[in-house]
């Protein structure tokens, strides 16, 4: 599955680095700590931050998109698509 940049800089400090695959075939990198997330997909880099005003769901966002994080899956929202992806790799 060609999909991936990455990984970030050391400096960045990600706890966690997870491959996803998504139901339109493509695959997704996601590295993320409890502030903040970088999305890797198709060749492109997303940086996200932490929603603090919900302790139950772990979500991160930007002014263009809104990643959930539920367990093995992933939602992906922004104002015209939902996507959801499949952790297959947890490094």
């Amino acid at each position: 599955m060609p999909c991936l940049a990455g990984p970030s800089p050391w400096w960045e400090n990600y706890e966690l680095e997870e491959q996803y695959r998504c139901t339109d075939d493509s695959g997704l990198l996601l590295e993320r700590n409890a502030s903040q997330a970088s999305l890797y997909r198709n060749g492109y880099k997303t940086n996200l931050f932490r929603d603090q005003r919900n302790s139950l769901v772990t979500r991160y966002s930007n002014d263009r998109l809104t990643l959930t994080v539920n367990g093995d899956e992933i939602t992906i929202e922004d104002l015209l698509t939902r996507t959801r992806c499949h952790r297959f790799q947890q490094v």
